[in-house]
């Protein structure tokens, strides 16, 4: 989409030149002068149309620092939870970093086998810790330039191999978004996740009425209340190490929290996840080396999405790409 977005504000700008060289030839002239041509009908329609585009590529996201305050501080209850929440996030990490600590004052900390026990004890640690950590170990299983080799691969575990919910939820949660029985919708479905990540999982089915065998991703239970208030938590921290960050890592911790939070919120919209999938599937519809997974969008809901099962490879996985037939050097 981005690719998308820049295309679009690139012939923007062009036809934005265009208009304002017709409203300048539109403009009063002296009377020695002779009148133009104006402005093409096509021009207008074209900046209508770009315009129009151009707002499709603004997603909708309802973060905002002092939203994610007043949701986290709503009640006293709330505040409360928040302390509590404090408290866990201080234990689970002090523990780790204690680790760290002792093997430092040991020597031990360049071993083999105590970094593979860390980086274990770290994906761990995250794990326990919730969603929105869970989240940040993704992103920092796709930074090669800051993490090292090891913990990567630990972390890389995080995107599809999180502990799952119970199935109990997850159907009663897709019975709830679809609006009817699931043997009504579905000729089958699995007993059990074929993934599991930070925000939901995944099950097989085939649907009842096509017969097509699709991807049902069901969000987990209660996960906005917690994310809400971890947002709300960085975001103080955030505050509190600004000038730090800045002067010693040349960031801004806030500016850093609010982005992780913008795209937190966005990723818990599975209406707006639908759109996203749809979006690219029309962008990339005459690329034949690109397959996009349609969506069932009577299917979806806020906690609910319904797309196309794909047999895929992961795309770290070099030598099942080469056996495919795949030239990984193209």
């Amino acid at each position: 989409m981005q690719l998308r977005c820049g295309q679009q504000q690139q012939r923007l700008r062009d036809v934005r030149t265009r208009a304002a060289a017709s409203a300048l030839i539109r403009s009063p002239l002296p009377n020695n002068a002779r009148p133009l041509k104006p402005g093409t009908q096509q021009e207008r329609r074209s900046m209508e149309q770009l315009e129009t585009e151009k707002q499709m590529c603004n997603l909708i996201s309802k973060y905002t620092p002092e939203y994610v305050r007043s949701r986290a501080l709503e009640t006293p209850g709330a505040a409360f939870a928040v302390m509590a929440r404090v408290a866990h996030i201080v234990t689970g990490l002090g523990t780790y970093f204690g680790c760290l600590a002792f093997d430092r004052l040991t020597g031990t900390e360049d071993n083999t086998d105590t970094v593979r026990r860390r980086a274990q004890q770290l994906r761990e640690t995250l794990t326990e810790l919730g969603p929105s950590f869970i989240k940040a170990g993704q992103v920092l299983a796709n930074r090669p330039d800051i993490v090292r080799e090891d913990y990567m691969n630990e972390l890389c575990i995080l995107q599809d191999d999180v502990p799952p919910f119970p199935d109990e939820q997850a159907f009663a949660i897709i019975q709830e978004q679809l609006g009817r029985p699931l043997e009504a919708v579905f000729s089958s479905i699995s007993e059990q996740p074929v993934a599991a990540a930070s925000l939901g999982q995944v099950y097989k089915a085939v649907l009842r009425d096509t017969g097509e065998e699709v991807a049902v991703k069901v969000q987990r239970p209660g996960i906005e209340p917690l994310i809400l208030r971890d947002l709300y938590v960085f975001r103080a921290l955030g505050s509190l190490f600004n000038a730090f960050s800045q002067q010693r890592l040349g960031c801004n911790a806030e500016l850093v929290v609010d982005e992780f939070g913008q795209k937190l919120l966005e990723e818990l919209d599975y209406m707006q996840e639908a759109r996203n999938i749809e979006e690219f599937g029309r962008n990339f519809a005459s690329d034949p080396t690109v397959k996009i997974p349609w969506v069932r969008r009577d299917l979806c809901g806020s906690k609910v999405v319904v797309m196309e099962w794909i047999e895929g490879i992961r795309c770290t996985d070099i030598a099942g790409i080469r056996s495919s037939g795949i030239d990984v050097d193209e």
